[in-house]
């Protein structure tokens, strides 16, 4: 070992050993880090996100409904104007359309990368394009210190320093001490550890499964291949033909494609030419299927979502559906519950810092909380907001504005001629007397 932050230790004795042994280990602080570079790449996921359909499928079903539905803000009491704040950020930077965008890069790669353009006054937000992310370096909290991005067309950009401070890094399921996510492409598109096999001469050899993407696509393109070869097609057997004949016939099958007829004249009798027509096929015994479905399925669970299935195949019942389904709901739920503590946290408490100049302490008490969906409103009819009224819970105009917003029709401008149910005007208190006019 040379890494001068671990060291070696020697246990204690082992109690059931009759000779003395002692036990090794190694304690690390587990830091070590140098620039990540980044393997497989987030360029090949995002490559196979656009060229395969079911993978496009799931992780667009994935990302409609963790953010899809949109979202609204809440704070805590006397705290209005810091939650006016926030909702006035989302708007500007149009951050409904931005979780989109982020949510899909993290769903595929484990990572989002967001620019904040001035830290030091958050007004603005932009998205960094995932693909373009080749190396990354972050200190031992996770937190962004160097990156390189590079485009294609070789453009390179290296990112240190003060800049650095400038983004904002999410990253889910980091594996052990890694500073990088990892996403659900990361097993499809990544080779096999390797299995050691035993060579002609003796000796161990070690091969590498290859990635399941490139099995996939090898396997749909002998799917087409085979379709191709093995419609109905024949091969042709000539006989007693003279070689400038079969030289000549040879040229003009060639000059057809698979899918034209043949005709064949030729002068004599059947006994003088000889012609004969073999079909070629495919053995009917030989059952592919169970090989190509096992690929399909492992695709369908990379994506740890049985959406897919449920589009594709036929036989779910109302119960298997339902059960997949909520499946689906746990994976969506610790995406969202991850990613919205992340947004609170790494956005909305600086905002609240650089443009109410808050301290921390207090941009936290505001509670300003993401919650996924519209805000759910309750619903009365008629006779409660009636009876609202009666008591005095509500005024005249607070129950028009409430029957308003249930889909009746009102008159504009009507509500200055209010009469409550007591007769009393102006929508007031039916307990409160009418002022008088001078």
């Amino acid at each position: 070992m040379n890494n001068p932050i671990s060291r070696w230790w020697k246990g204690q004795p082992s109690i059931d050993s009759t000779k003395k042994q002692k036990t090794v280990g190694i304690i690390s602080t587990a830091y070590t880090r140098q620039t990540k570079r980044i393997t497989p790449t987030y360029e090949e996921m995002i490559d196979r996100y656009l060229a395969e359909s079911r993978i496009k499928c799931a992780i667009d079903e994935l990302v409609d409904v963790s953010v899809g539905m949109g979202f609204h803000t809440t704070c805590a009491a006397g705290f209005e104007e810091a939650l006016d704040t926030v909702n006035d950020f989302c708007e500007n930077v149009n951050l409904d359309e931005l979780n989109t965008e982020t949510a899909r890069d993290v769903y595929i790669t484990g990572n989002g990368l967001l620019w904040r353009k001035t830290p030091a006054k958050l007004e603005d937000l932009l998205r960094v394009p995932i693909y373009s992310i080749t190396k990354l370096r972050a200190d031992r909290l996770g937190k962004v210190t160097a990156l390189e991005q590079r485009f294609k067309g070789e453009i390179s950009v290296d990112i240190k320093g003060a800049e650095v401070n400038q983004f904002y890094h999410i990253r889910q399921n980091p594996i052990d001490t890694g500073i990088l996510g990892r996403g659900l492409l990361e097993p499809y598109v990544r080779q096999g550890v390797g299995y050691s096999y035993k060579k002609a001469d003796d000796s161990w050899g070690t091969a590498y499964r290859p990635s399941l993407a490139e099995i996939n696509e090898e396997i749909e393109d002998m799917m087409r291949t085979a379709l191709t070869r093995y419609s109905p097609k024949f091969a042709m057997e000539l006989g007693n033909f003279t070689e400038e004949e079969a030289t000549e016939l040879s040229n003009k099958l060639k000059a057809g494609t698979w899918v034209d007829d043949l005709v064949v004249w030729y002068k004599g009798t059947p006994d003088e030419r000889k012609f004969f027509p073999h079909r070629l096929s495919t053995d009917p015994r030989s059952r592919l299927d169970p090989f190509i479905e096992h690929f399909v399925d492992k695709e369908l669970v990379t994506t740890q979502t049985p959406s897919v299935k449920l589009i594709s195949k036929e036989g779910f019942t109302e119960a298997s559906s339902r059960t997949a389904e909520a499946i689906e709901m746990r994976k969506v739920s610790a995406f969202q519950r991850s990613y919205k503590r992340g947004m609170e946290h790494e956005v909305f408490i600086p905002v609240l810092m650089t443009q109410l100049d808050w301290t921390r302490d207090k941009a936290t008490e505001a509670q300003v909380r993401m919650h996924w969906g519209p805000v759910t409103k309750p619903s009365y009819d008629a006779m409660a907001l009636t009876e609202m009224v009666k008591a005095g819970i509500l005024s005249a105009l607070e129950a028009r504005k409430n029957v308003s917003e249930g889909g009746v029709i009102l008159i504009e401008g009507e509500e200055k001629n209010l009469k409550s149910i007591y007769g009393q005007g102006n929508g007031m208190n039916p307990n409160k007397k009418p002022e008088v006019e001078a």
